[in-house]
């Protein structure tokens, strides 16, 4: 029997590494990948018992309610709690119950961890997996990193230099992420790989796709964030252009209305109804715009590409390295450079092409092939030899 077959890989995360919500669904992919390929993967949270991890979360978060006062005192406790997660402390809790929960279990082959906020003492092969370091993280503004102490940022970010060294190799979802692990850490390139994402949704494109009048798709919770308002905008100047553009809007926001806009609201894909609204929007758009103000490596730029739409994605982030000439990177405070792109992709001739271009490209993004890279960051070309997928290049 090889190698991989016989392995037993532990999925390690502060959270259930199994609930759909954890990550935006990051973790079960990884655990789902790993059964798609026939290897076994045991699910194992990073956590203390829940009264602890209440308790030291709420004693900490108090501790930091002067670095998070914002409007509202809902938003201030929100804030603080996410700065708590953030803290030295929290990591080193997260520490001891990883390594005690790998303890508990028996025949493990290898460990996955995913995220840096915590480490794990163990003896098994081991690899990190992320898409952005705190580094990055400080650099692109994210509050429940730049509102911590300098002296606490420190000892965080070291603590994360330490996870990279513990680890056998060190994993990220883009090159942009890996690129700041070897840079900002130290960490020698040959231990750093590239595997990926997965899709969680997956629609397959139509037999056929009516090109002729652009159909732009933005899908974003996050509103602010993902860039919403400034998609809103740029397509206004649009339709000024082509008079027959539309745009669809899914998402958490306030009713946005005006020309050739539809806003479904909040669609959610446990909902048979609404998820068949979502497939069908992904099946009818032309094109996906979300130019995030940071987007480490959107899933959903991936789940475009399956539907075999191009995508207008964010320079700031790993975006490029998704979809390459399926889609068009633009600066998130560029209006105009984001009102080109859109227009470019008006071309029916260039955004069939583009679309094309993406589904190929979207096919090296499946959970199943993330896990096989992971597995071979654990066990070493020769012990994997051919079995497994290739870490992804530039």
């Amino acid at each position: 029997m090889s190698a991989v077959s016989n392995a037993n890989v532990a999925i390690l995360f502060p959270g259930d590494p199994t609930a759909r919500s954890t990550w935006s669904g990051t973790p079960l992919g990884v655990v789902t990948g790993f059964s798609e390929i026939g290897v076994d993967a045991s699910p194992v949270a990073a956590m203390p018992p829940e009264h602890v991890h209440s308790l030291a979360l709420n004693a900490v978060a108090v501790a930091h309610l002067h670095r998070s006062v914002r409007k509202g005192a809902e938003e201030t406790l929100r804030l603080s709690r996410r700065l708590a997660r953030n803290t030295p402390a929290m990591s080193a809790l997260y520490t001891r119950a990883a390594t005690r929960a790998i303890s508990r279990h028996s025949n493990l082959t290898a460990v996955v961890q995913i995220g840096t906020g915590y480490g794990v003492e163990t003896a098994l092969p081991l690899v990190t997996y992320e898409d952005m370091t705190i580094a990055q993280a400080l650099e692109y503004g994210y509050p429940e990193w730049n509102r911590l102490s300098k002296r606490s940022l420190r000892r965080r970010i070291d603590f994360q230099r330490r996870a990279y060294e513990r680890a056998d190799a060190c994993c990220a979802t883009t090159f942009w992420a890996a690129d700041s692990i070897v840079r900002d850490y130290g960490v020698s390139p040959d231990k750093v790989h590239v595997v990926g994402v997965g899709r969680n949704h997956s629609v397959d494109p139509p037999e056929s796709r009516d090109w002729s009048v652009p159909r732009y798709l933005f899908v974003g919770w996050e509103w602010e964030r993902k860039n919403g308002p400034r998609v809103v905008q740029a397509f206004e100047r649009v339709r000024t252009r082509i008079p027959g553009a539309q745009l669809a809007l899914v998402g958490r926001h306030e009713r946005i209305g005006g020309p050739g806009v539809r806003d479904y609201g909040i669609l959610r894909l446990d909902d048979p109804a609404q998820r068949r609204q979502v497939e069908g929007l992904f099946r009818s758009s032309t094109c996906f715009v979300m130019p995030s103000r940071c987007e480490p490596s959107g899933l959903v730029y991936i789940e475009a590409a399956q539907a075999g739409m191009p995508a207008i994605g964010t320079t700031v982030g790993g975006f490029s390295d998704q979809l390459r000439d399926g889609g068009r990177a633009v600066d998130p405070a560029d209006v105009e450079g984001l009102v080109d792109a859109m227009l470019e992709f008006a071309d029916p001739d260039v955004a069939a092409r583009a679309g094309s271009i993406a589904h190929v490209r979207s096919q090296l993004y499946t959970w199943s092939k993330v896990a096989s890279r992971l597995l071979r960051a654990a066990l070493g070309t020769a012990a994997c030899g051919s079995e497994l997928e290739p870490f992804l290049q530039r």
